[in-house]
């Protein structure tokens, strides 16, 4: 029985990503019926899209492991069509769906459903529930996954197939490309959380990864300023750029914000109570809550920039190396960058201020007092402040 049978990838002009961006969809007609068949689990940026060629123009790696999907695809649905011809069996809308998708939506590529979660991490970076760069990291490790599926040919790879030993491979595969083990195992660990997030969002009705654990080696314990250090560099001069930063560290330092959690602030994030404010939240990386009296550090800083969602915060990349620069000037020479602001604030709060574990937790949004042992170490002059109360 001849069909007549067109492919065409498509960019889907309702995509939830950025506007820049959209979905590539594929859609076949078949005896002059059109049957759309969904998401190919690809973005691209729609300037670099060439719709006669049916492929991303771009050449980078990404990129030419999308054009292999989209090949594969092209492929697979070929070979549907041929083997329908080749058994002289009728093809109709439904079968084709049915080879092409399996039943089930357990069943649906990978691709499909990182496009989903990416959609939704964009919708909510949009919102300001999720930092920007929150969603750029997610973009950047399914990218890798989706770069290994290629390379190792799974580009076809269903969800329900992503278990152990395909995480176990993935990890290989980035030690072979001179990635070091603990960034490789973050990648694993991330792709453990899409397979969560589809699962607790009722899309796949079971975690093919549950039973896979990753052995992450332990956060060594963070580097922090003295009260002296902390001093000092609040009452430095510096160029204004470096200035901006200086402020922005320094604030993390007096309010134990991570450096995602800053992004997030407005001015509702400010609240004040019987005459005292107070910075309140929810923590990006876990959803805890932290409730943190604002010192008078803090304050000045704000009142500097006209608002908590006015610090000048730039990317954390250049953070880091500004911050690096303003070490080296106030003659620290110890590695700090800005996430030691929390645990600078810890070692205030506990060797300073002799705030008990429960309370100091409650201002960081820890869940538990369990987290603070790689954020402090309780000094001699802590012991010596508490002892002096003691008589016997």
């Amino acid at each position: 029985m001849m069909n007549r049978f067109r492919i065409l990838f498509q960019l889907r002009a309702d995509s939830l990503a950025d506007k820049d961006y959209a979905a590539v969809n594929v859609r076949v007609t078949l005896n002059g019926t059109r049957v759309k068949l969904g998401s190919t689990g690809i973005r691209v940026k729609k300037s670099d899209w060439d719709q006669a060629a049916q492929r991303s123009k771009k050449k980078d790696e990404a990129t030419q492991a999308d054009n292999e999907l989209l090949r594969t695809i092209e492929n697979k649905l070929r070979s549907i069509h041929l083997m329908h011809e080749a058994q002289d069996l009728p093809l109709t809308p439904l079968t084709l769906k049915k080879f092409f998708k399996k039943k089930g939506s357990d069943n649906l590529s990978v691709y499909h459903f990182i496009d989903v979660y990416l959609e939704h991490s964009a919708q909510m970076r949009d919102a300001r529930h999720i930092a920007v760069k929150t969603h750029e990291t997610r973009e950047d490790k399914l990218n890798i996954f989706k770069r290994f599926m290629a390379a190792e040919k799974l580009s076809d790879l269903l969800v329900e197939e992503v278990k152990g030993h395909v995480l176990e491979r993935f990890k290989n595969w980035m030690l072979l490309r001179g990635n070091k083990l603990a960034y490789a195992q973050k990648c694993q660990q991330f792709v453990k959380t899409f397979l969560r997030w589809l699962w607790k969002n009722g899309h796949i009705e079971n975690d093919p990864s549950a039973a896979y654990m990753i052995n992450m080696p332990k956060t060594p314990l963070l580097e922090h300023l003295s009260k002296q250090e902390l001093e000092t560099l609040a009452s430095t001069s510096f160029s204004p750029k470096l200035q901006h930063t200086v402020d922005c560290y320094v604030f993390a330092c007096y309010t134990g914000l991570a450096y995602v959690d800053m992004t997030l602030l407005s001015q509702a994030s400010i609240e004040t109570v019987e005459g005292r404010e107070y910075l309140k939240g929810n923590r990006q990386k876990t959803g805890t809550s932290y409730y943190v009296p604002l010192s008078k550090v803090a304050k000045q800083i704000i009142a500097k920039y006209g608002g908590v969602d006015k610090l000048p915060l730039k990317s954390n990349k250049e953070v880091n190396y500004m911050i690096k620069i303003a070490m080296e000037k106030i003659g620290v020479n110890r590695r700090i960058w800005f996430h030691t602001g929390r645990k600078t604030f810890t070692h205030l709060m506990q060797n300073e201020h002799l705030m008990s574990d429960e309370t100091t937790a409650a201002m960081l949004g820890h869940k538990s007092t369990k987290e603070l042992k790689l954020y402090r170490n309780i000094t001699k002059e802590r012991v010596l402040k508490e002892a002096a109360n003691l008589n016997f």
